[in-house]
């Protein structure tokens, strides 16, 4: 999440001044800033004009394979799925943002290994779309949108759907500035607002503000994720519909996974996708805290992407891969699945009871590793159960409270 230091905010009010304009005066410390600004500017001008090869050339070499048979696939285009469905596209604002920001909503580590350079955007884009869905709804839609350089170019390596709350933080320091020079409408702001939100309810808003489409696990899903059984009339009875701790955060039902070996999205059950990570991502044979506190990071990653998905241009929230998650149907181990039912029905969320992106990492094994790093070590979440004793929810606080993603403490919320 963003916070509201003095470097952050002179950062902010910095971008806002260098938003894009359709004749940008540019000097020459910032060459690198305006060659990146171009790429947006040709992203978006080739998704208006659909021109799918000009995509393909400003995305990353490594997805060349996936690009060309997303765009090129006549069964994407029938069916309007993800950018396919997109009719007009007009660049409306893109804000410079830090780039270590990338670490709050993202495993950034993954993208600042593999590129040279990495530059983050909010960028607001005017659409419309043959057909609304939780990833597109026409008028500004906005994204957080990570360049990275390859070879000495700029590629759009991220298109994102981007949170609520980075959104209302740009807001409150200085209002975006159109391609025109002029302040953005706040009425578009606010429609943007009101439907991500409503989709952290489960719910999908269209641009009328009329519900198309729901996202909301069932009382039979939650019981399960439980480990009740879901026989039992009064297990469903007793498990509510919807989160009853801040009423804004709806449980998912689904999740739509990219499946790398077929080159297919697939939506899982949400419990099923967290059984099917959590043995690919923890040593199943660790100390139970530690699986606990695995089993909410790895529920946590993909609730977030569903809330805000990864790759709307393809029309799927993750990959199945170390992209993101390592999920591999079938996969399950009873350790693991154990963990999952023990802290089933138990929410995280920060400081600002907001769902945050518990970002992961393998760590170094027999140390604890860095305290209020918004980052858990694998391995020292194994260290603080084993050496230390510590429950599973100390050791998420360990790690998420008083960083990026929590100005606070971490809290928790029942659904």
């Amino acid at each position: 999440m963003l916070q509201f230091n003095v470097k952050r905010i002179m950062s902010l009010l910095l971008a806002a001044f260098l938003a894009l304009t359709v004749s940008p005066v540019v000097h020459a410390s910032d060459v690198s800033a305006q060659n990146a600004q171009d790429t947006i500017c040709e992203y978006i001008e080739a998704l208006d004009n659909n021109d799918w090869d000009k995509i393909i050339t400003l995305s990353p070499d490594c997805d060349y394979q996936e690009n060309v048979s997303f765009y090129y696939s006549e069964e994407n285009a029938e069916n309007d799925v993800g950018f396919h469905t997109i009719t007009s596209a007009k660049l409306v604002t893109a804000i410079e943002l830090d780039n270590k920001d990338l670490y709050d909503y993202t495993n950034a580590g993954y993208y600042f290994d593999t590129y040279n350079a990495l530059k983050l955007y909010l960028v607001g884009v005017d659409m419309l779309a043959n057909k609304e869905s939780k990833y597109f709804y026409n008028g500004v839609n906005f994204f957080l949108t990570t360049l990275g350089q390859e070879n000495g170019v700029w590629k759009v390596v991220l298109f994102s759907q981007a949170p609520a709350t980075v959104i209302e933080s740009a807001m409150a320091i200085s209002a975006p500035i159109s391609n025109d020079g002029s302040y953005m409408n706040s009425a578009d702001i606010e429609k943007a607002l009101k439907i991500i939100r409503s989709r952290y309810e489960g719910l999908i808003l269209g641009s009328e503000g009329s519900v198309i489409e729901t996202n909301i696990a069932s009382n039979a899903q939650l019981a399960e994720e439980k480990g009740l059984d879901v026989n039992n009339s009064y297990n469903l009875f007793d498990t509510p519909d919807t989160t009853a701790s801040t009423d804004d955060h709806a449980r998912p039902s689904t999740i739509a996974v990219y499946m790398t070996s077929t080159r297919k999205v697939k939506d899982v059950e949400f419990y099923d996708y967290c059984k099917g990570v959590l043995p690919n991502e923890w040593y199943s044979t660790w100390n139970e805290e530690s699986l606990k506190a695995g089993a909410q990071a790895v529920k946590f990653v993909g609730w977030y992407r569903v809330y805000n998905a990864k790759y709307p241009g393809k029309g799927y929230d993750v990959k199945d891969s170390d992209a993101d998650q390592v999920y591999k149907a079938g996969s399950e181990v009873s350790s693991c699945t154990s963990a999952i039912n023990a802290v089933g029905g138990i929410g995280m969320e920060n400081s600002d009871h907001e769902i945050f992106y518990p970002a992961y990492g393998r760590g170094v094994s027999g140390e604890a590793g860095e305290q209020y790093s918004g980052k858990l070590s694998q391995y020292g979440s194994q260290y603080l159960a084993k050496q230390e004793s510590y429950t599973y929810d100390e050791i998420l606080d360990y790690y998420y409270s008083f960083s990026g993603v929590s100005t606070d403490a971490i809290t928790t919320f029942s659904y």
